[in-house]
């Protein structure tokens, strides 16, 4: 479904979820009126949270419910009949939704399936983000696609993310939402026994307006609601709310939404989403969370669509060749002054990076701290940076970051050396063994010991 799950127009929906329009409200002062509370604390309380919640794992459901279905049918079968530039998949209301959403800074993996009321079910769909670009894949097969920019990235239909850390469209974080040109304190309350801190605000473009109530401890959300008007408007119309907000609070002291009810008033009808998380499935740990999430590969032949260039039903090009039982790739012919006596008889440890992005720089930081116990098990490292930078920006880097290991750029055609290398995604790792014979690839660096204790048993 499309939009709003694409049950109602999309532009009704973006009455309660979006829409774009005149500033809020003019001048706002950063302290909120019957509370000596200042905005920037409360916009702290919440960034320290989305901090908390920055790498993170779990599985959901949202199930939904119509208060007039029959008007909500007649609604679907006049949007897929029409000409309405984005429609429902089926003229069938959708009942719940299953999923599966990480994390890992900009990194973002969500999986999702679709159940419809008559039981049949979506082909479901699977979105990553890995860094560089926005993936949109079709499942089971991912035959269908398409890449797009990484804000592009669709916030809205994560379940999690739209009941506490992205109320709104999603294209928000709650954080930004709370600028001082876009929020104002009005006061404090209690809700279900926890103090909140009472805040309106608008979105940082938009022309429609909520009130949260954010807890006080958590910096999350325990009640939303959403307004046509100012709320000084006497006429304003409550649009629709979030509610029924229950917390969960992970290992390292950060919140998350786990369960709540999220309402869309309409005239006619009234339609709301219950979610709840499965508590059992939430981790915030790298062993839980591999970097396989966040790559998205499509297969050859796949009819892909690149929203960036324009590039219509695009047949993807062939994925670089698998180098495990192979000799790796010559390492003098990308770092110069490395010479084959420097890996004779050991075990070497290749790892293509970019230092521009997060997951690259975070892996290259861990190889850092295990190069002594790496080199005491005769592992010989070598990081390559994969794409062209100013070599004093690298140097420097290098030198801020304390590498003591050697670290070169590709040289000529980047496409042609990765493909080579047969690199798949940033970063990758190759390791081989003694002989220089690839053994294990593609891996994440939380499973790096294990490979080499494997690699040593042989």
């Amino acid at each position: 479904m499309w939009g709003r799950y694409g049950a109602l127009c999309w532009a009704a929906w973006f009455c309660v979820i979006g829409g774009f329009g005149q500033r809020a409200f003019g001048a706002v002062q950063e302290g909120g009126t019957g509370t000596g509370v200042f905005l920037t604390t409360i916009r702290q309380l919440v960034e320290k949270n989305e901090g908390l919640v920055s790498l993170i794992k779990l599985e959901y459901v949202v199930r939904f419910k119509h208060s007039n279905p029959e008007e909500h049918q007649r609604k679907l079968e006049l949007l897929v009949s029409g000409n309405a530039r984005r429609k429902p998949r089926r003229a069938v209301p959708v009942m719940h939704r299953s999923g599966m959403w990480a994390q890992d800074g900009v990194r973002q993996h969500s999986t999702q399936n679709i159940w419809y009321a008559d039981g049949e079910k979506s082909p479901g769909a699977v979105r990553v983000v890995d860094g560089e670009v926005y993936k949109y894949g079709v499942m089971p097969d991912l035959m269908q696609g398409t890449i797009d920019k990484i804000e592009e990235f669709p916030h809205r239909v994560i379940g999690p993310l739209r009941f506490g850390l992205r109320v709104l469209t999603g294209q928000y974080a709650l954080r930004e939402i709370f600028a001082f040109e876009n929020a104002s304190v009005c006061g404090e309350e209690v809700i279900d026994g926890r103090e909140t801190y009472v805040v309106d605000a608008t979105f940082p473009r938009g022309r429609y307006y909520i009130r949260a109530w954010i807890d006080q401890k958590a910096g999350v959300p325990l009640r939303v609601e959403y307004y046509n008007k100012h709320f000084s408007s006497v006429d304003r119309k409550l649009l629709g709310e979030i509610k029924d907000i229950k917390l969960h609070r992970l290992p390292n002291g950060g919140w998350f939404p786990i369960k709540g009810t999220r309402s869309v008033y309409f005239s006619d009808e009234t339609i709301s989403e219950h979610l709840e998380v499965d508590v059992n499935s939430v981790t915030i740990e790298h062993e839980g969370i591999p970097d396989s999430l966040f790559t998205l590969e499509f297969p050859e032949g796949a009819r892909i669509y690149n929203a960036i260039t324009g590039t219509k039903a695009r047949r993807v090009s062939k994925q670089p060749p698998s180098l495990v039982g192979k000799p790796s790739p010559d390492i003098k012919s990308i770092i110069s002054d490395f010479g084959p006596e420097q890996a004779k008889g050991q075990i070497v440890l290749v790892c293509f990076f970019d230092m521009k992005q997060r997951p690259s720089r975070n892996c290259i930081m861990q190889l850092s701290k295990k190069a002594i116990d790496l080199k005491a098990k005769n592992v010989v490292v070598v990081a390559v940076h994969a794409s062209k930078v100013n070599q004093s920006v690298l140097d420097d880097w290098i030198k801020e970051s304390n590498i003591s290991f050697p670290i070169g750029m590709v040289e000529g055609d980047e496409e042609k050396i990765r493909f080579a290398w047969g690199v798949k995604a940033l970063p990758w790792l190759i390791l081989t063994d003694k002989k220089h014979i690839v053994q294990a690839e593609g891996f994440g660096i939380n499973e790096l010991d294990e490979q080499i204790t494997t690699l040593r048993e042989k």
